[in-house]
């Protein structure tokens, strides 16, 4: 639907409301019809600060060779992965000093010093 909006002395707007209805019906007439969504069903937790924490201490995990890499199912020792993902977690800590909740401070805690503990455990065992 093409729209006309005039304004005294200005230039004619022509304003087009209807064009993504006309993309819609273009496309479906070279797919041959609608096209739907794949629905997708996760069963993600909510967000938090300790979900962030433990995504990126997996990772970490995972890098140290203590966790199957999910794609090859297989466990790879890669410590630049895995200090990356340790010193996230160190910025984390660093950044939200003072505004966690007990829980979340103990947890992030937690996780650092074992990460931590590992990565030497595993650095000493590579040389």
């Amino acid at each position: 639907m093409l729209e006309e909006k005039e304004q005294p002395g200005e230039k004619k707007i022509i304003i087009d409301e209807d064009w993504k209805s006309q993309v819609q019906k273009e496309k479906e007439k070279t797919t041959g019809g609608p096209q739907e969504q794949p629905e997708r069903h996760t069963s993600l937790p909510p967000a938090s600060l300790s979900f962030l924490f433990a995504s990126l201490a997996t990772q970490a995990f995972i890098g140290l060779g203590l966790v199957p890499h999910p794609a090859t199912q297989k466990s790879e020792i890669d410590l630049g992965a895995a200090k990356h993902f340790i010193d996230m977690l160190g910025v984390l800590e660093e950044k939200t000093m003072g505004n966690l909740t007990p829980d979340e401070k103990n947890h992030l805690d937690g996780l650092l010093f074992d990460l931590r503990m590992q990565y030497v455990d595993v650095s000493a065992k590579k040389k």
